[in-house]
């Protein structure tokens, strides 16, 4: 509750009510049994009336109503608060994860986070609904029922609550071990959930090659776990539970057995006998009701103590010392990265001239992806700087850089939105009309396909662009840039898994994207870096190997010549009735 209240402070004087009408609700569960002594007393000692039976009856009906009236307050106040902090705190969450680094995410299945931000929550919930107004009825009667019995019989109030000791220490050894048994739980829903949503995701794959059988094992073998988790939850917690409730009902006879003793040697009047065996049924039950509470609590933890654990990942540092420059180049200084352990990149130093066209060449795991991911500041480097401007990204606050910055990749993600929608995402904060956003697709050259389908615009594409092809899905996403309009574009090769026929399209669009724009570009097909003011050359090693125009490299011996030559040699290559040529 501390770290809940922490996450949303702005709860805790709401909760004050909540537990006032709570903790009047539970005087109220014992008054009855005060009235029913004065009853007994009253029907032993032969002073009963017509006129107490009114009182008395009506006083019972009384304490149920007044329960009844603070229970309905209780609910009324803390249900909706319990909604309102789940969704704060998702808020939160949601708020937190978009100022991180893309490191954090490189360490995360999709599924882990959804189990967090979506199932478990729910157990966030239920401690508000159930444990917590379970706590506050065991408190409240713990301060309260041992003071009346006391006061009543001190001999038999210690023997009332001389079971309570060991119910308690069975109580605590059951929080202990469904603690730690809850939290493998959450461990195993984590990834049962993840392992689910690449098993879907990946079926495209997994059916051409005819693995979905294996790819579902996994899926299956996180189902087992999940359910042998649960399994073991419930095993863990028979014994100590057992013995909680045994001590319980060893109590009550306890107290049965005390006031034998003590009335059979006339030390205890009878009414107050039969009010201890009466109230004896009541004076355990929020020992019980700590049971099932603790259930819940154990529940929410690993989910609260995996939330505590994201807030705490250090965002990515903002600045706003400085403004922005209306200078559009870019500077790479000495930059180094790694990811974990595993260098990437090192000390790789060039520039990038404004309205000008860089392509960033080299093998596979040069660096490449990570540099351009740099310059947006996805993730910020180890040593070095990049400057736009001459201003370090680091000092130009996120949302700002955002706006100077537009990316085309390789691979698009659509969302499961209409087609107008996802092309809106380019405008950000900024609100368009239609007339943009059809100005932005005829320039990206979709405007035909689009009014092709049923709802033209208004087109639901499912869940990644399901409902588009390969290259319509990359045209949109160029129709995303021209809307953004950014000073800065950056092509990760969108026109590398493209049939010629969009390829062709594709080109066109972002010959119109690109016009007076600083534009850096990851290059497979050599071919369309020929006109490039300088081609940067990555090697393995993450360093910069050459740099320059295309004509002075390729007048070398320098591994861009090399990357050239084999590439021209794979492009004659072609297939006859003799195999490959």
């Amino acid at each position: 509750m501390h770290l809940l209240l922490g996450w949303a402070p702005r709860f805790k004087k709401n909760l004050i009510p909540g537990i006032i009408f709570k903790s009047i609700e539970a005087i109220f569960m014992g008054a009855p049994y005060g009235i029913v002594f004065l009853l007994l007393n009253d029907l032993l000692e032969d002073t009963f009336t017509l006129q107490d039976a009114m009182i008395y009856t009506l006083s019972i009906g009384g304490c149920f109503v007044i329960q009844l009236v603070a229970s309905y307050w209780f609910a009324k106040m803390v249900w909706p608060l319990a909604n309102d902090m789940v969704k704060e705190i998702r808020i939160k969450i949601g708020d937190h994860l978009r100022t991180l680094s893309m490191s954090y995410f490189d360490k995360k299945r999709t599924g882990s986070l959804n189990t967090l931000a979506v199932d478990e929550m729910q157990f966030v919930q239920i401690v508000m609904y159930q444990a917590f107004p379970d706590y506050i009825v065991a408190v409240t009667f713990a301060i309260l029922g041992p003071f009346v019995l006391l006061l009543c019989d001190w001999k038999m109030g210690v023997a009332s609550i001389a079971a309570i000791p060991a119910a308690l220490y069975f109580l605590s050894r059951y929080n202990t071990a469904s603690s730690d048994a809850l939290t493998v739980r959450s461990a195993a829903l984590a990834k049962l959930n993840a392992e689910l949503i690449e098993y879907i995701q990946g079926m495209e794959v997994s059916r051409v090659y005819g693995r979905l059988g294996m790819q579902f094992n996994r899926t299956r073998m996180a189902v087992d776990d999940f359910r042998k988790t649960n399994i073991d939850c419930e095993v863990k917690a028979i014994t100590p539970i057992g013995l909680c409730k045994l001590s319980l009902d060893m109590g009550i006879m306890m107290i049965s057995a005390a006031g034998l003793s003590l009335y059979i040697g006339a030390t205890l009047e009878p009414v107050l006998f039969l009010f201890f065996l009466i109230f004896s049924l009541r004076v355990y039950e929020p020992i019980r009701l700590l049971i099932p509470a603790y259930g819940y609590c154990n529940l929410a933890k690993p989910a609260v103590e995996q939330i505590n654990l994201l807030l705490q990942t250090k965002p990515l540092p903002i600045s706003r010392k400085v403004s922005v420059s209306d200078r559009f180049n870019v500077g790479i200084s000495d930059v180094t990265f790694a990811y974990e352990k595993t260098p990437v990149l090192r000390d790789v130093s060039f520039e990038i001239p404004e309205k000008s066209m860089t392509a960033i060449v080299g093998p596979s795991g040069s660096g490449k992806t990570t540099l351009t991911s740099l310059i947006a500041r996805f993730r910020d480097v180890d040593s070095g700087r990049i400057t736009i401007g001459g201003i370090d990204i680091r000092d130009i606050h996120p949302d700002t850089l955002n706006g100077l910055i537009s990316m085309v990749f390789q691979n698009v993600y659509l969302f499961d939105a209409t087609i107008s929608e996802n092309i809106a995402i380019g405008a950000g904060s900024r609100k368009v009309d239609d007339k943009e956003i059809i100005a932005a697709a005829q320039n990206a050259g979709c405007h035909e396909f689009i009014t092709a389908l049923p709802y033209g615009y208004h087109t639901v594409i499912g869940e990644d662009g399901a409902a588009l092809s390969g290259g319509e899905r990359q045209r949109i996403s160029i129709a995303r840039a021209m809307l953004k309009d950014a000073p800065i574009i950056i092509l990760d090769e969108a026109t590398a898994s493209v049939d010629p026929e969009n390829e062709w399209l594709i080109q066109q669009a972002i010959d119109k994207l690109v016009a007076s724009k600083t534009l850096i570009v990851i290059a497979h097909r050599l071919n369309t870096i020929a006109n490039a003011d300088q081609i940067i050359v990555l090697d393995r090693s993450g360093t910069v190997a050459q740099s320059g125009r295309h004509e002075t490299l390729l007048a070398g011996k320098g591994p861009y010549r090399q990357i050239w030559e084999n590439r021209i040699h794979a492009g004659k290559w072609f297939i006859d009735d003799k195999g490959w040529e």
